[in-house]
């Protein structure tokens, strides 16, 4: 008898564990389904944002706001395709954006290329400068896309903004981020370095972008 209850005991005991072993899975698989759904859920906003960009772009040079033969406009076409096309290749857009930017140190080239593009902005209108503008935006989108830490820190400070939005510690804190990002993973320092120095080409007020997941 008292073999056979323990027999039973060991029975039960390694259901149990069964069961336990089987939630546990399903719970991993569901944290690591959930991770690809937000992922991917991510890369299509900023695909998204690119392809609309794009759009805007496209119209406003049928309209004759901005000349197709442009700097301004290749550097927009050309960057706003490459990632509409492919928003989560981080390598590749860092390469097309160095590319396009002759981001080498000391480069003349670069120097000639930022030189006509500030030219240009002397007579862009204001269609041209939001675009721009939410250029910066997409690119500021793919490093939260890729960065773990700059999406936490930029969540957080959704939240704190809404508290207190004269609060300036968490852009602070952001710009850090970046800083630290460039160091951890060198193939970000083009696209960081490219949003910052169009960034510097206008002041247009843009609406938030979106709270990334």
């Amino acid at each position: 008898m008292d073999a056979f209850q323990t027999l039973s005991v060991s029975v039960i005991v390694c259901i149990l564990f069964a069961f336990i072993v089987k939630d546990a899975a399903l719970a991993v698989i569901a944290f690591i389904s959930g991770k690809k759904l937000s992922h991917s859920i991510r890369i299509e906003k900023t695909r998204s944002h690119f392809a609309l960009l794009r759009h805007d772009l496209l119209d406003l040079t049928r309209r004759g706001g901005l000349d197709s033969n442009s700097v301004t406009f290749q550097t927009l076409y050309l960057l706003s395709t490459k990632i509409m096309r492919s928003p989560d290749r981080y390598h590749e857009i860092s390469d097309v954006s160095r590319k396009i930017f002759f981001l080498q140190e000391e480069d003349p080239a670069n120097r000639r290329f930022l030189s006509v593009l500030r030219k240009e902005s002397e007579t862009w209108n204001e269609e041209t400068s939001r675009i721009l503008f939410q250029l910066t935006e997409g690119l500021f989108m793919i490093l939260i896309d890729y960065s773990l830490l700059m999406r936490f820190l930029f969540n957080l400070s959704r939240i704190v903004k809404r508290i207190s939005p004269s609060l300036p510690f968490f852009d602070r804190t952001l710009r850090k981020a970046e800083n630290l990002e460039k160091k951890r993973h060198p193939f970000m320092r083009n696209i960081v370095d490219v949003k910052n120095e169009l960034l510097s080409f206008t002041a247009v007020e843009s609406k938030p972008i979106r709270a990334a997941t």
